[in-house]
């Protein structure tokens, strides 16, 4: 039997901390680590081998960055696959980053379960995003937060838990982010540098990039507040609030998802009205003439529950999260 080609990795590490780790998890997927310490090794390399792909472990070195991607895209008829891993990112370095087509952007501390994903896909020649199997994949998080030792918290919190964590210090920077990638649910910040949460959320929602979300803040204006309520947040949390509480709610939220398509449905009038006196009101109503039911008061919450096909919806148009008409557009 011919011998298949070997795949290799080129590792551009300029501390060489990360060089194992990464090296053991190319060599899982059954190809091989090459690691250098600097841009002027990596492109000396590059002229002795064509690499699978390039996992660079990037610093607040942007500008030389720059040069080195665009050296590599001017210098190689072939397109090299990059993995950027990252200490801080900044809209800067994702602007730089999107501009070449990197392929994955990774923030440290590094997701182990995600690396190992990306570099899976690009051996197995998958787009960036696509699965590896048939399995369900990780929900991912975007954690909007400019308190870096908060930040890191909530995503240490989370990703123990099994999720995969974006972080963005801006509203500018989170942006790139949802285009890129298109999370399943945001942690928001509202006083931030720049642009603040509220308009940031604005701005998702005239993009139509609607995206659930909860609001972690200091922030007191009331305007503000309900605006975001106004806006689907779909809950507000004061701080300080520990990471245990925002898991408990973001798994709940993910459970309300999951394995929907297996249930039996239990009810036959899905009840979508924010308001609990009006919706007891109904509820009292359809008790009395033995009607089954169920009351939500969330839009995200009517639209899972919607997907199990009950006879009948009463939805009203003004719910958090997604509305009622927004609900019934998604459904056509």
């Amino acid at each position: 039997m011919p011998k298949t080609e070997e795949k290799v990795f080129l590792i551009v590490d300029r501390s060489g901390v990360h060089q194992k780790m990464l090296g053991r998890l190319v060599e899982s997927v059954g190809g091989r680590a090459v690691s250098v310490r600097d841009y002027d090794e990596a492109r000396v390399t590059l002229r002795n081998i064509q690499p699978e792909a390039i996992i660079l472990d990037i610093r607040s070195d942007t500008q030389e960055v720059e040069l080195f991607l665009d050296s590599l895209s001017s210098e190689r008829r072939t397109p090299v696959p990059v993995i950027a891993v990252c200490n801080v990112v900044d809209q800067g370095l994702v602007q730089t980053l999107n501009k070449y087509g990197v392929a994955e952007i990774l923030v440290k501390p590094i997701v182990i379960q995600r690396l190992h994903r990306a570099i899976q896909n690009i051996f197995h020649d998958r787009r960036p995003g696509q699965d590896t199997d048939e399995t369900e994949t990780s929900p991912t998080i975007l954690l909007i937060e400019d308190f870096t030792i908060t930040a890191k918290s909530y995503a240490s919190v989370l990703e123990r838990a099994g999720y995969q964590i974006l972080l963005a210090r801006t509203a500018e920077i989170a942006y790139e982010l949802v285009v890129r990638h298109h999370p399943d649910f945001m942690l928001l910040d509202v006083i931030l540098p720049g642009m603040n949460g509220v308009e940031f959320a604005q701005l998702l929602q005239s993009r139509r990039l609607e995206i659930p979300f909860a609001a972690v803040t200091v922030c007191k204006d009331q305007s503000k507040l309900h605006e975001l309520q106004r806006l689907g947040a779909l809950k507000i949390f004061h701080k300080p609030v520990e990471g245990e509480a925002l898991l408990g709610f973001v798994n709940g939220f993910f459970s309300s998802q999951r394995g929907r398509s297996h249930e039996d449905i239990s009810y036959d009038v899905l009840l979508a009205i924010p308001d609990q006196v009006a919706g007891n009101i109904v509820r009292q109503a359809l008790d009395e003439v033995g009607i089954r039911h169920k009351l939500v008061t969330d839009g995200y919450q009517a639209f899972a529950e919607l997907q199990l096909c009950p006879a009948i919806a009463v939805i009203d148009i003004v719910l958090g999260g997604l509305d009622g008409a927004e609900i019934i557009r998604r459904l056509r």
